[in-house]
This record gives C-alpha cells, sequence and structure tokens, in this order.
C-alpha cells in the first residue's frame, strides 16, 4: 500500500512543519535536525515530534545539522528518499522549514532521485513573523500558512551511471578522498561489478590482463568521471590515482 512521507529540515519552526502535513496527510514524516548544542532547535523538534505522534503518524529523527553540513544533509536525505521511493510510497520534500543549506540540498537531492508524480518540493508562506519570544515559542519564527503549499518545479539532475557512482561512494569513504586505481578495481571486483568479477591470474600473461583491466577501468569510470569534473587524475611514477573534486563530494553524497 502506498504511503505519504514527508521529508522535514527542522530549525527554529513549528507551524510551518505541521500545518502542511495536516492540510497534505502523512502517515510518515522525518524530521532532519541535530538539536545537541542548540536547546531551542530541540524544543521545536521536540513540539513537533509529539504532534505527529498524537495524529498516529510514525516519526523519524534524523540527526544531521541542516544549517552547515550540505553533503551530510543531501545524503541524509537522498538516502530516506531511495528507501522510501523503493517500497513504493510518494514523498514530499518541505523547503521553508530550516534554512539555505537544507533548501539546496532537499532540492539538489529531489531532483537526483524524485520521479515525476512521485511526490513534490514545496515551500510554505508564512501568514505573519511573530516578535514576541513567547509567540516565537508557540509558532515558530513563522506564523501560520498562507494559502496552500506552493509545489516547487523541479527538472532532472542527472546521476552518473551505477559504475561511477560506486567509485565516487568508494572515493568519497576514503580518508583523503583519494585512492590508487587498482584499489578502486578491487572494490568494484568486490562489488561483483560486470567486467571486474574475475581476479586476473598470477603468472604468464598476468600483467597484459592486468593492463588490459586498466584499459576498461579507464574507459568506463576515468573518463567519464573526469570529463564530468567530478575527480582529478593524479600520478606517481607508475601509481596512478583518482581524488574527488567538490563537485564529485557534492555527487557523491546523493549516490547512496
Amino acid at each position: 500500500m502506498e504511503r505519504l512521507v514527508h521529508i522535514i529540515p527542522i530549525g527554529w519552526e513549528y507551524d510551518r512543519v505541521v500545518l502542511p502535513v495536516d492540510s497534505m496527510k502523512a502517515h510518515r514524516v522525518y524530521l532532519l535536525s541535530d538539536p545537541s548544542d542548540e536547546p531551542v532547535r530541540a524544543h521545536y523538534l521536540t513540539k513537533a515530534a509529539r504532534r505527529f505522534r498524537a495524529s498516529n503518524i510514525d516519526v523519524r529523527v534524523v540527526e544531521v545539522d541542516t544549517f552547515r553540513d550540505l553533503l551530510g544533509t543531501m545524503k541524509a536525505i537522498s538516502g530516506v528518499l531511495q528507501q522510501e521511493l523503493a517500497q513504493g510510497n510518494r514523498v514530499f520534500l518541505n523547503v521553508a522549514t530550516s534554512g539555505k543549506i537544507a533548501a539546496i540540498a532537499a532540492t539538489l537531492a529531489a531532483m537526483a532521485h524524485l520521479p515525476p508524480n512521485r511526490g513534490s518540493v514545496y515551500y510554505v508562506a508564512a501568514r505573519d513573523y511573530p516578535t514576541s519570544k513567547e509567540a516565537q515559542r508557540r509558532h515558530g519564527i513563522a506564523r501560520g500558512m498562507e494559502g496552500d503549499p506552493v509545489p516547487i518545479p523541479l527538472f532532472k539532475l542527472k546521476l552518473p551511471d551505477p559504475d561511477c557512482r560506486t567509485v565516487l561512494t568508494e572515493l568519497r569513504a576514503a580518508p583523503d578522498q583519494t585512492l590508487e586505481y587498482r584499489t578502486i578495481i578491487e572494490a568494484l571486483r568486490s562489488k561483483g561489478v560486470a567486467g571486474f568479477e574475475s581476479q586476473p591470474p598470477k603468472g604468464r600473461g598476468s600483467r597484459r590482463l592486468r593492463t588490459l583491466e586498466s584499459v576498461r577501468f579507464y574507459q568506463r569510470v576515468v573518463r567519464k568521471l573526469d570529463r564530468e569534473g567530478l575527480v582529478s587524475i593524479a600520478e606517481r611514477g607508475r601509481s596512478r590515482s583518482l581524488r574527488l573534486t567538490l563537485a564529485g563530494a557534492q555527487v557523491a553524497s546523493m549516490c547512496g
């Protein structure tokens, strides 16, 4: 059975978190926040979670700093999107309830993963902005909802093919985001990627087979990623490595 799911990065908002869900309905809500060093943010997170649970909505809290960590937020949202879409659910993303970092992360993740007619990104216009601390504590920094949530048009952000995604993910996990060709090829082999399943035999002819495998790796993966500016190639003697670029790190955060 299809479920309605909302992904909501939450900062200093309450009305703009809960009122759209009241209007659009939900079976499950993901609240993204890192309230550990921010008591006010923790107040709104706790208050919203309590309100949703009272309405029998499944609430799941994802701890990520939606105000500073762009890559972490994109990774968290991309993971939830892929998981919920794989279960046949419809997913909606609120970009009005945290900050600009969260709004950018949610929009990019949706452009990469959200198919047409499987949900939307939406913005919530506030009715007004209270000035007293008591009113802000009750409503958040914005009060009420002006009209219906506004859907944000999206265009498709094409992610690299699966082989390239695997390599980006491996590079992102590396301590300095750099790996030698052979290390990456072995990672592809361990994951059963087609074309890299067989270990080249030792002994006579092994060098030629390893060279052919490296050529295949360059043609299928390296050339594409380098052309898109997602990796840079480093050479030390006869050894070659790939280093993740800033753009590559951003794309890798959405690859799951």
